[in-house]
């Protein structure tokens, strides 16, 4: 309980929401990826 309170006491909770964001972060951009390369994709074939 002290070394909770101590050295980490108010950091511990932010380890898991970085890890959230980054997983999120990580996950919306493979989408965001995915949409871009499959919007541009469709808009060349259409196009040209």
């Amino acid at each position: 309980m002290s070394d909770l309170n101590g050295p980490g006491g108010g950091k511990q909770p932010q380890k898991p929401s970085m890890a959230r964001i980054l997983i999120w972060v990580g996950v919306a951009a493979v989408a965001v990826w995915l949409i871009i390369s499959g919007i541009s994709g469709m808009i060349a074939r259409g196009e040209l």
